[in-house]
Order: C-alpha cells, then structure tokens, then sequence
C-alpha cells in the first residue's frame, strides 16, 4: 500500500519526558509512588530525632528530600489517579494528518470528562483508541487524534473533495490539502490550485456488504485496489483481500463495491478523518470506530507555549 501521510516521530528532550509521564501506565506510577512512600517514612524518624545540633548538611538534604517526596506522592496520586483517568490528559501530535489545526509536537489537553455526559459531537476533535488494521506495520498500539465527521445515522460521502453529509455539501473551513516541504523541523504548504486540479480526486462512500461495513474509495471505477491511490487503504479492504474473503474474482467485488449505495453509519460507531486530507489515514481506509474506543475531546494546544490556542 501506499503511505502519503507522515510517519509518527516520538519526541525528545523535555517534550520526551513529558509524553513519557502522560503515558505512564498506572502500575508504573503506583509503584514509583510506592517506593516514594516508603522511602520517606524510613526517612521520618531520622528526620525526627535528630537533635538540633546536629542538623547540618545530609538533615537539610534529608528534609529537602522529604518535602520532595511529598509533593511527588501527592501530585502523583491525584495527577496520576484523579485527573488523568476521568478529567484530562495531555498527548503529543506525531504527524502531520491534523495539519494546520494541529501541527507535528503539539501537545494537546484532552477532556475525558466531557463524554462521560455528552454524546461526541460532528466537528470534535478526537482522541481515540484506533482499530488494530489502523496501524502502519510494526506500529504499536497507540492513540489517534482526528475530527469527527460522521456520527451515527448520518450518511458520509465525499465527491469531487466535496463532503456530504446526508446529502448535503458540508463546508468545511479546516480542511487542507498539503505538501511537506521539511522533514525536520516538519513544515508543511497548501498545495495550489493547479496542483489539486494535476492531482486526481479521490472519492469515498461507506457501504455494506454481507452484514459489514466498508470503506470504499475509488477513482472512475476502480476501488480500494491493492496499491491505493490517495491516502491509503487498509489492508484488509483491499480488492484482493475482500476477493479472498467473499470468495470471488476481484473484478465481481470491484463492481460490487462501485454499485453499492452508501449506508448510514451504524449505532455506536463513528468516522473519522483527519484535517489534512491528503495526509491523513482515516476512516475513509480503516473503517469506523465504536463508542467504547473514544478517549476524550481535545479541547487546547498547550505546548510549546507559542501554539498555545483552543482547538475547534
């Protein structure tokens, strides 16, 4: 298949460390606060009983060390414990599928609240937990961040680079078309006028065949082939495996998927896309997500502190 969106970058330095933290899972956080805790309580009698005469250099480390300690201990149980799981989190942006809203080693804060009362709104930017035919090869399990475009019972299609939403043009004052122009640092152009119209569109519809929902882009009348123009195709939804799978000719499922009408989108599932559209692996490749996947709204860019802006 063919890859046209940015490979994910880990960061580093200090923003490392900081998408280190925000990752941490819990049992690594439980133990650190673990071994902090007993840490100082081993250093309060000391601490204690030290008479005053004596409290020189190792007590005043000791006492710095123990209020340390502290203030690690209880923001790593109400940061790590509290906030984290059930109000925000921060995450670090990889790529460039977001491009402009969102730019490569933004970090975003998160509201996992939100959900938790309110149903995912068409125009949320996403966090969410990708289906595993999502993933490049050799990716591991990660989060992604797009925006929400199809909720269920809408009907998605995009014609011409033009969204329809239930039949109706979408405008759609994100959406961007993009050339990188540097890898490092990642800068990215608009791509022209005349370099779209160069540019083939590519189309996309949601269908149904045999009971499961898939994702179809095509050009003329060719579909989800096996090495995809545009942005990508899962491979599983390539012509030759739904072929292997259905158990016909790739040419039968090719005019299959060209005569099938869109479909809504089913209850509880929802599709994604990213801002960047002809950078951006999506739904129009993978499919659909389920409720359950949806981690939070991304609600700010907070670093570096010169991005720093509400994302809508």
């Amino acid at each position: 298949m063919i890859w046209t969106f940015a490979h994910a970058q880990q960061p580093s330095g200090f923003m490392g460390v900081v998408d280190t933290l925000a990752r941490a899972s819990l049992t690594s956080i439980f133990y650190f606060v673990l071994g902090a805790t007993i840490l100082r309580v081993l250093m309060h009698p000391w601490l204690k009983n030290t008479p005053r005469h004596l409290r020189s250099g190792p007590y005043v480390f000791g006492k710095f060390l123990n209020e340390l300690l502290d203030a690690v201990i209880y923001a790593g149980i109400f940061v790590f414990f509290v906030i984290r799981p059930f109000f925000l989190q921060t995450f670090y942006i990889p790529s460039g599928s977001m491009q402009t809203t969102m730019r490569e080693n933004d970090f975003v804060i998160v509201n996992k609240l939100i959900y938790r009362y309110t149903e995912p709104q068409r125009g949320d930017i996403i966090v969410f937990k990708p289906p595993e035919r999502a993933l490049m090869p050799g990716q591991k399990m990660t989060d992604y961040i797009k925006r929400l475009i199809g909720v269920p019972g809408d009907t998605i299609e995009i014609r011409n680079r033009v969204l329809y939403r239930n039949g109706k043009p979408v405008e759609e004052s994100y959406k961007h078309y993009t050339a990188m122009t540097s890898r490092v640092p990642p800068i990215y152009r608009d791509l022209t006028t005349q370099e779209l119209a160069a540019d083939p569109a590519t189309d996309f519809k949601l269908v149904q065949i045999n009971g499961e929902f898939i994702p179809v882009q095509y050009q003329g009348e060719l579909a989800n082939p096996q090495r995809m123009f545009g942005i990508g195709v899962a491979d599983e939804y390539t012509i030759d495996a739904l072929a292997q799978k259905l158990g016909k000719t790739p040419e039968d499922v090719n005019r299959e998927l060209m005569a099938a009408k869109p479909v809504e989108i089913p209850k509880g599932w929802y599709l994604m896309m990213g801002d960047n559209r002809n950078g951006s692996f999506d739904s129009r490749g993978w499919g659909l997500i389920k409720r359950e996947q949806i981690v939070g709204r991304s609600d700010a860019i907070w670093m570096p502190i010169s991005r720093w802006r509400i994302t809508r």
